[in-house]
C-alpha cells in the first residue's frame, strides 16, 4: 500500500465525476472572496469652523505677551445730559482714565503618531503621514474654533463687588446674595 498512489488515485476519481457538494460547498457567505477596500479611508466627520475661518491672518508681536492702554473711563465738562454750551463759550476739556493691559500668548496644540509599521502596512492605501498631517490639522482649526469661541475656559472669573440694597435705610428689605 502506497499512501501517495492512493491519494493520487481519490483525487482522480474525484476529478473524473465531480459532485456538485463540492462545488457549491465555497460561497460568497464563507468569506473567500475579494475585499473592496477603496482607498484612501473616507474621513466622515465635520470640520465647521466658521468663525475661525473669517478671521484675518495677521502676524504676532514679539515676546511674550500682547500689551496695550485701555481708555477705562472719560470725564467731560457737565452732565451728559446738558450739553448745550451758551453762546459764545466753549465747552470743557475731556479728561481720559487709563491702564496699562497685557494678554499673555498662549500656544494651541494637537498630537498624533505613526509606528513605522502602520507606514508601511497601509501604503498602498493611503500615505499615512500626509493623512495623520491633515487631520491634525483638521482638528486644531476645531480648537481653534472653541478657543475664539469661549476662550480660555481655565480662568476663573473673579468675584463681582456686593450688591447694593437699592432701598436707603431698608437693608432688612433687600434680598439676600446668592448663594455661591
Amino acid at each position: 500500500m502506497n499512501p501517495t498512489l492512493d491519494t493520487l488515485d481519490l483525487v482522480k476519481s474525484a476529478l473524473g465525476a465531480p459532485d456538485d457538494r463540492i462545488a457549491k460547498t465555497i460561497n460568497t457567505g464563507s468569506g473567500l472572496v475579494a475585499y473592496d477596500l477603496q482607498a484612501p479611508a473616507k474621513n466622515l466627520y465635520p470640520v465647521v469652523t466658521p468663525i475661525r475661518n473669517a478671521l484675518p491672518r495677521v502676524g504676532g508681536g514679539t515676546g511674550t505677551a500682547s500689551n496695550w492702554r485701555q481708555v477705562t473711563a472719560m470725564t467731560g465738562s457737565g452732565f451728559d445730559a446738558m450739553g448745550w454750551v451758551p453762546e459764545g463759550q466753549r465747552s470743557g476739556q475731556m479728561s481720559y482714565t487709563t491702564a496699562t493691559k497685557s494678554a499673555s500668548y498662549v500656544t494651541l496644540g494637537e498630537e498624533d503618531a505613526a509606528t513605522y509599521e502602520a507606514i508601511n502596512a497601509g501604503r498602498h492605501l493611503e500615505d499615512i503621514q500626509a493623512r495623520m498631517t491633515f487631520r491634525l490639522l483638521q482638528k486644531l482649526m476645531l480648537k481653534e474654533e472653541m478657543a475664539v469661541l469661549g476662550g480660555n475656559a481655565t480662568l476663573q472669573l473673579g468675584t463681582p463687588p456686593p450688591r447694593p440694597c437699592p432701598l436707603p435705610g431698608a437693608a432688612a428689605h433687600c434680598p439676600p446674595p446668592p448663594i455661591r
